[in-house]
């Protein structure tokens, strides 16, 4: 659809639509018909749904089931006149741009630019009396002619004589007249001199001076046969521009050359229904439903049928010297007339009319080269004939969306289907048309390049198993009358399927290779396996050996806890071996709770450091004191250790280190911190050193509780691969002596607390 901004929004009030156009105009959409102000200006076989106004003026009308419609409304263009006229139209002619025409109700109308106005009503007799097909005649000159029997009516009809409501000349039929062939017409020719009468088999003639003379008028059989079924009339025609008369019966076509019917031998054996002169040609319709032309000015009448078999051809409606409106079954068709071809062959083209506006069935057709005016039911629609010559723009299309069983796909971007959803996809279109005619689709499925095109009836595209690769699909769409529209493309891919992929077809060939060297993988499978049987020995050797060194651990500190109360007791420090006592079994409890578990938080095992240190402060006083550094970012809950990672050394420190100075002032120093990925406890103490050599045998590397701990922290290197390190070093000189001692353990806080959760 072209770019159509609405401006403003139509105002609803039940089922009708309200639109303002300009100043006291306004569009009325009610059910099937749309008025402006008063007057009906469009007619839908189905209900007006919306009614809208783009800023180019053009209004767009929705229907229920019959598309959309583009239209300017102007009553220049088309007009519509409902309730104009009563019975059916028998006749009808536009002459000086003033359309007359008569209706079976004996009645004639004139077509006034707001309404229609009857002019007269022929009676007889007192009674009305109603026309019939074929016996009302309005020539180009003004002059209507008809048949009420027992009266013929002759008269002028003058569009500036106002007022005129009755013939102004009434002929009594007298004398030996054919009274009831003259009732039988079925159609009537005027000539320049003459009136043809039709009935089912005659011809009669009446000259036209009889009329203007008081004498009886005279009637001349043409063509006199009984009323003989046999030879039956079925179509007439007359050549306006040559005055000659033609008909066509059983036996083949006629012409009449002075009053004498001769029959065209070489006129092709048609039994037609309908004749129409177009300029040099006689456009007919026979009784089978084609459409016949023939060349009546060359003497060989060459002619030609039209290739369109699936119409059937009703009536055909002169417009002018050269073109035509054909009514058939389905909808209108123009025909236009070309120069004779070679040998006189006929030239025409056969056009639909896609127009909404025109009501489908009309009773009568009038057209000429300004107007054409459909008559239907008492209801005029006139429209302006160069519409009827206008091109239909074609259709536009376009993709919507592309669905399989799991996905929709938006059309933004390049759309790739897994293969695993390809077995059913299905591509959906919209189709938009300008008339709101039927549109006929074509897609094309192509990878390729290779464009092959198949018919669609509905508004989707199925496509099944297409199988992978990159597809194009393509749609276009035309409407009766107009060309295919634009092209519409929609690109999309189906990936591969993993067995359709080179790493697949690769891990094939390699799977090959593998079962060349299964004899060897297997070899090497069993001795890896005796390996492995070698290593979960060896770990499980090393657990053991770990759990003992452990459970040698508490033997140990209870061994040397006991030695300090001994100690107390000897010296008759009752009270503080009390004291002692009480602090020793809390310690006792927190070391054997801690040394049953693999892993401890490490503020359990400052905990038990903290309360080994008070004990010794109990025993040693003022040789013995302590402080414990923690820094802001280290969560002493969280970090998990290895019991009994902390006291040995701690307990080596007061031992080796400042029990030796045998002096006030001894201090030991825990300072626990992070440094990038590692956890880093520092025990410092200000004692002897390293270096110190004692009258006994008590030298740091000696000390079991040392030993222990170093053995541990291998074992657990191996068993869970945890990464700890221990460093003792004698801190530098002072004045001559040594500062001290400090040892450093170091854990890799990211693995170690891995293995830990």
């Amino acid at each position: 659809m072209t770019k159509a901004c609405v401006r403003e929004k139509p105002a609803p009030i039940g089922s009708t639509y309200i639109f303002p156009i300009a100043d006291y105009r306004y569009a009325i959409a009610e059910n099937h018909i749309l008025h402006l102000n008063q007057e009906t200006v469009f007619r839908s076989p189905e209900k007006i749904t919306f009614v809208g106004k783009d800023i180019g003026g053009n209004f767009w009308i929705a229907t229920e089931g019959r598309g959309m419609y583009k239209t300017n409304l102007d009553p220049s263009v088309i007009r519509n006149y409902p309730s104009a006229y009563t019975g059916k139209v028998i006749v009808a002619r536009s002459i000086a741009g003033q359309l007359y025409f008569g209706s079976t109700t004996s009645d004639i109308y004139r077509l006034k630019p707001t309404q229609t106005e009857k002019i007269m009503h022929c009676t007889a007799n007192k009674f009305s009396m109603r026309f019939s097909p074929g016996q009302v005649i309005i020539n180009n000159y003004g002059y209507l002619t008809a048949l009420v029997y027992p009266f013929i009516y002759y008269d002028y009809l003058s569009p500036a004589q106002s007022g005129l409501q009755v013939f102004r000349h009434r002929q009594k039929i007298i004398g030996d007249f054919p009274y009831e062939l003259i009732a039988n017409t079925k159609t009537s020719f005027e000539t320049d001199h003459s009136f043809y009468f039709f009935s089912v088999s005659n011809i009669i003639k009446i000259n036209k001076e009889d009329f203007r003379s008081d004498r009886p008028l005279r009637t001349y059989f043409v063509r006199q046969d009984d009323n003989d079924e046999s030879n039956r009339i079925y179509a007439k025609a007359i050549d306006s521009e040559t005055q000659q008369v033609w008909f066509c019966d059983a036996s083949g076509t006629y012409r009449l050359v002075d009053d004498t019917p001769g029959h065209i031998s070489r006129f092709p054996p048609f039994r037609f229904q309908q004749f129409t002169a177009l300029g040099p040609y006689m456009a007919g319709i026979t009784d089978n439903s084609k459409l016949i032309l023939c060349n009546i000015r060359d003497t060989s009448y060459p002619w030609d049928s039209s290739r369109n078999d699936q119409r059937l051809w009703k009536q055909v409606y002169p417009i002018d010297r050269q073109h035509a409106l054909l009514a058939s079954d389905r909808e209108y068709w123009l025909l236009s007339l070309g120069s004779p071809g070679i040998a006189g062959q006929p030239r025409y083209t056969l056009q639909p009319i896609e127009n909404a506006f025109l009501p489908q069935g009309a009773e009568y057709i009038a057209a000429d080269t300004d107007n054409c005016y459909f008559f239907k039911e008492g209801t005029i629609i006139a429209i302006k004939t160069a519409l009827l010559f206008d091109k239909t723009p074609p259709p536009r299309l376009h993709f919507i969306t592309l669905n399989t069983r799991r996905h929709s796909y938006s059309l933004s971007r390049q759309i790739e289907v897994p293969y695993a959803e390809s077995r059913n996809i299905t591509i959906e279109f919209d189709r938009i048309s300008y008339v709101g005619n039927d549109i006929f689709c074509e897609y094309s499925i192509s990878q390729n390049g290779k464009e092959e095109w198949f018919p669609i009836n509905s508004p989707e595209i199925v496509l099944s198993n297409p199988g992978f690769g990159a597809y194009t699909v393509k749609i276009r769409g035309r409407t009766l009358s107009s060309g295919y529209s634009k092209v519409a493309v929609l690109h999309f891919k189906v990936l591969k399927p993993y067995w359709a992929t080179w790493w697949f077809l690769t891990l094939c060939a390699l799977v090959f290779l593998a079962l060349v060297w299964l004899a060897i993988l297997l070899v090497s499978r069993i001795k890896i396996r005796r390996k492995q049987r070698q290593h979960d020995a060896d770990m499980k050797y090393q657990q053991s050996e770990y759990k003992a060194l452990n459970a040698l651990m508490n033997p140990h500190f209870i061994f040397n806890s006991l030695n300090n109360i001994q100690g107390l007791i000897n010296k008759d420090e009752k009270r503080t071996a009390n004291e002692y006592l009480v602090i020793f079994s809390d310690l006792v409890r927190q070391n054997m709770h801690n040394v049953s578990k693999g892993l401890i938080s490490l503020q359990q095992e400052l905990n038990l450091v903290e309360n080994y240190l008070t004990l010794e402060q109990l025993r040693f006083k003022e040789l013995v004191s302590y402080a414990v550094e923690i820094g802001e970012e280290v969560d002493t809950e969280d970090i998990m250790i290895p019991p009994l990672m902390i006291q040995p050394l701690v307990e080596n420190a007061v031992k080796h280190g400042l029990l030796p100075r045998q002096s006030a002032g001894g201090k030991i120093w825990i300072r626990v911190k992070e440094n990038d990925d590692q956890l880093v406890i520092e025990i410092e103490d200000n004692g002897v050193g390293l270096n110190y050599k004692p009258a006994g045998n008590h030298q740091l590397y000696e000390s079991f509780g040392l030993s222990n701990l170093q053995k541990r922290t291998e074992h657990l290197r191996k068993i869970q691969q945890h990464r700890i390190t221990i460093e003792v070093k004698e801190l530098g000189p002072e004045e001559g002596a040594a500062r001290g001692s400090i040892a450093i353990i170091t854990i890799d806080f990211r693995k170690h607390n891995r293995v830990a959760q």
